[in-house]
Protein backbone atom coordinates (compact mmCIF):
# COMPACT_ATOMS: atom_id res chain seq x y z
CA UNK A 1 0.00 0.00 0.00
CA UNK A 2 1.56 3.07 -1.08
CA UNK A 3 1.95 5.86 1.94
CA UNK A 4 0.10 8.36 0.60
CA UNK A 5 -2.96 6.17 0.48
CA UNK A 6 -2.01 4.40 4.08
CA UNK A 7 -2.23 8.21 5.15
CA UNK A 8 -4.74 9.07 3.92
CA UNK A 9 -6.97 6.52 6.03
CA UNK A 10 -5.50 7.24 8.94
CA UNK A 11 -6.92 10.47 8.92
CA UNK A 12 -10.54 9.41 7.29
CA UNK A 13 -10.23 6.75 10.61
CA UNK A 14 -9.29 9.36 12.79
CA UNK A 15 -12.06 12.24 11.35
CA UNK A 16 -14.50 8.94 11.99
CA UNK A 17 -13.45 8.33 15.72
CA UNK A 18 -13.08 11.59 16.71
CA UNK A 19 -16.44 12.37 15.33
CA UNK A 20 -18.05 9.94 16.97
CA UNK A 21 -16.16 10.55 20.67
CA UNK A 22 -17.52 13.91 20.81
CA UNK A 23 -21.25 12.96 20.83
CA UNK A 24 -22.95 11.51 23.57
CA UNK A 25 -24.62 8.78 21.30
CA UNK A 26 -23.10 5.92 18.96
CA UNK A 27 -25.88 4.09 17.13
CA UNK A 28 -26.05 0.80 16.15
CA UNK A 29 -29.24 -0.21 14.62
CA UNK A 30 -31.10 -3.16 12.71
CA UNK A 31 -33.51 -0.76 11.76
CA UNK A 32 -32.46 2.95 10.78
CA UNK A 33 -34.11 5.75 12.69
CA UNK A 34 -35.10 7.08 9.21
CA UNK A 35 -37.47 4.40 8.82
CA UNK A 36 -39.10 4.84 12.44
CA UNK A 37 -41.82 6.92 11.26
CA UNK A 38 -45.44 6.03 9.85
CA UNK A 39 -47.04 9.09 7.41
CA UNK A 40 -44.18 11.13 8.04
CA UNK A 41 -44.50 11.23 12.09
CA UNK A 42 -42.21 9.98 14.29
CA UNK A 43 -41.69 9.06 18.00
CA UNK A 44 -40.33 12.49 18.32
CA UNK A 45 -42.21 14.73 16.03
CA UNK A 46 -44.30 17.11 17.72
CA UNK A 47 -48.10 17.30 18.55
CA UNK A 48 -47.91 20.51 16.60
CA UNK A 49 -46.04 18.99 14.24
CA UNK A 50 -48.77 15.89 13.59
CA UNK A 51 -51.56 19.16 13.93
CA UNK A 52 -49.69 20.91 10.55
CA UNK A 53 -49.38 17.66 8.60
CA UNK A 54 -52.95 15.81 9.52
CA UNK A 55 -55.46 18.76 11.08
CA UNK A 56 -57.21 18.48 14.23
CA UNK A 57 -58.16 14.78 15.41
CA UNK A 58 -60.99 13.35 15.39
CA UNK A 59 -60.71 12.16 18.74
CA UNK A 60 -58.47 13.55 21.92
CA UNK A 61 -58.12 12.65 25.36
CA UNK A 62 -55.64 15.00 27.44
CA UNK A 63 -54.72 11.82 29.73
CA UNK A 64 -52.91 11.66 32.81
CA UNK A 65 -49.59 13.25 33.93
CA UNK A 66 -49.64 14.47 30.44
CA UNK A 67 -49.71 11.04 28.87
CA UNK A 68 -52.48 12.07 26.03
CA UNK A 69 -53.81 10.20 23.15
CA UNK A 70 -55.61 11.25 20.18
CA UNK A 71 -56.69 9.26 17.20
CA UNK A 72 -57.65 10.00 13.68
CA UNK A 73 -60.64 7.96 12.20
CA UNK A 74 -60.80 4.12 14.12
CA UNK A 75 -57.56 3.17 12.65
CA UNK A 76 -54.85 6.00 13.97
CA UNK A 77 -54.15 6.42 17.37
CA UNK A 78 -51.31 8.67 18.75
CA UNK A 79 -49.96 9.03 22.34
CA UNK A 80 -48.24 12.09 23.49
CA UNK A 81 -46.76 13.58 26.02
CA UNK A 82 -48.95 17.30 26.13
CA UNK A 83 -46.49 18.21 28.27
CA UNK A 84 -43.05 17.82 26.07
CA UNK A 85 -45.48 18.44 23.07
CA UNK A 86 -43.77 14.83 22.16
CA UNK A 87 -45.01 12.05 20.19
CA UNK A 88 -44.47 8.97 21.74
CA UNK A 89 -46.51 6.53 19.69
CA UNK A 90 -48.09 5.93 16.45
CA UNK A 91 -50.34 2.99 15.65
CA UNK A 92 -51.83 2.15 12.84
CA UNK A 93 -54.58 -0.65 12.00
CA UNK A 94 -55.51 -0.31 8.52
CA UNK A 95 -54.22 0.73 5.12
CA UNK A 96 -54.90 4.54 4.68
CA UNK A 97 -52.26 6.12 3.55
CA UNK A 98 -49.71 5.51 6.48
CA UNK A 99 -47.02 4.36 5.37
CA UNK A 100 -43.56 3.59 6.54
CA UNK A 101 -40.42 5.75 4.46
CA UNK A 102 -39.92 2.52 2.35
CA UNK A 103 -44.01 2.23 1.86
CA UNK A 104 -45.02 -0.46 3.84
CA UNK A 105 -48.66 -0.49 5.13
CA UNK A 106 -51.07 -2.23 6.76
CA UNK A 107 -53.02 -5.13 4.39
CA UNK A 108 -49.67 -6.00 3.11
CA UNK A 109 -48.20 -9.46 3.36
CA UNK A 110 -45.38 -9.84 6.15
CA UNK A 111 -43.24 -11.47 3.01
CA UNK A 112 -42.81 -7.78 2.00
CA UNK A 113 -42.52 -6.69 5.43
CA UNK A 114 -39.53 -9.37 5.46
CA UNK A 115 -37.85 -8.25 2.17
CA UNK A 116 -37.75 -4.15 3.14
CA UNK A 117 -36.83 -4.85 6.75
CA UNK A 118 -35.23 -8.94 6.56
CA UNK A 119 -35.49 -10.73 9.62
CA UNK A 120 -36.92 -9.15 12.86
CA UNK A 121 -34.87 -8.94 16.15
CA UNK A 122 -37.61 -10.62 17.82
CA UNK A 123 -41.36 -12.10 17.57
CA UNK A 124 -44.01 -13.72 19.64
CA UNK A 125 -47.02 -15.40 18.74
CA UNK A 126 -50.09 -15.87 19.87
CA UNK A 127 -53.07 -17.85 18.74
CA UNK A 128 -54.12 -15.88 15.25
CA UNK A 129 -51.69 -13.32 15.58
CA UNK A 130 -47.67 -13.11 15.45
CA UNK A 131 -45.82 -9.52 16.41
CA UNK A 132 -42.33 -8.79 14.80
CA UNK A 133 -39.89 -6.29 16.33
CA UNK A 134 -37.09 -4.07 14.74
CA UNK A 135 -35.50 -2.16 17.01
CA UNK A 136 -33.55 1.10 16.91
CA UNK A 137 -30.14 0.81 19.34
CA UNK A 138 -28.14 3.72 20.63
CA UNK A 139 -24.84 3.27 22.98
CA UNK A 140 -25.11 5.06 26.32
CA UNK A 141 -21.69 6.06 26.79
CA UNK A 142 -22.51 7.68 30.58
CA UNK A 143 -23.40 4.30 31.53
CA UNK A 144 -21.25 2.02 29.11
CA UNK A 145 -24.15 -0.19 27.48
CA UNK A 146 -26.77 -0.39 24.23
CA UNK A 147 -30.37 0.70 25.01
CA UNK A 148 -33.54 0.81 22.51
CA UNK A 149 -34.77 3.92 22.09
CA UNK A 150 -37.39 3.40 19.76
CA UNK A 151 -39.30 -0.30 18.20
CA UNK A 152 -41.13 -0.80 14.89
CA UNK A 153 -43.53 -3.62 15.58
CA UNK A 154 -45.62 -5.10 12.50
CA UNK A 155 -48.43 -7.53 13.78
CA UNK A 156 -50.39 -9.81 10.98
CA UNK A 157 -52.44 -12.40 10.71
CA UNK A 158 -50.49 -15.97 11.27
CA UNK A 159 -52.66 -17.77 8.92
CA UNK A 160 -53.06 -15.64 6.10
CA UNK A 161 -49.89 -13.33 6.34
CA UNK A 162 -51.69 -10.17 6.17
CA UNK A 163 -50.58 -7.18 8.31
CA UNK A 164 -52.85 -6.22 10.74
CA UNK A 165 -51.15 -3.15 12.44
CA UNK A 166 -48.06 -1.09 12.09
CA UNK A 167 -46.88 0.88 15.34
CA UNK A 168 -43.72 2.38 16.05
CA UNK A 169 -42.71 3.28 19.83
CA UNK A 170 -39.99 5.89 21.18
CA UNK A 171 -38.44 5.08 24.65
CA UNK A 172 -39.97 8.26 26.30
CA UNK A 173 -43.36 6.35 25.32
CA UNK A 174 -45.90 4.94 28.52
CA UNK A 175 -44.56 1.98 28.36
CA UNK A 176 -40.21 1.22 27.89
CA UNK A 177 -38.59 -1.39 25.95
CA UNK A 178 -35.92 -2.59 27.97
CA UNK A 179 -37.80 -5.05 30.65
CA UNK A 180 -41.27 -4.82 29.61
CA UNK A 181 -41.19 -5.04 26.43
CA UNK A 182 -41.83 -8.86 25.62
CA UNK A 183 -45.16 -8.15 28.01
CA UNK A 184 -46.38 -5.12 25.39
CA UNK A 185 -46.10 -7.11 22.58
CA UNK A 186 -47.56 -10.19 24.51
CA UNK A 187 -50.53 -8.40 24.83
CA UNK A 188 -50.90 -7.40 21.51
CA UNK A 189 -50.75 -10.74 19.91
CA UNK A 190 -52.80 -12.17 22.41
CA UNK A 191 -55.93 -9.31 22.69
Amino acid sequence: MSRKIFVALIFILAAFVGGNLVTKNICSASMPYSEMSLGGITYESTYSDLIRTYGRPTYQNPGVEHEAECHYGNDVKIFYNSFQNKINTVIVTANNGWATPRGLTVGMNISTALDLYGSPEYSKSGAFKTAYCYFHKTFDRQNNRTIIDSGFLIVFNKSSGKILELSIRGSNSMVGFDEVYQDIIGYMVNE
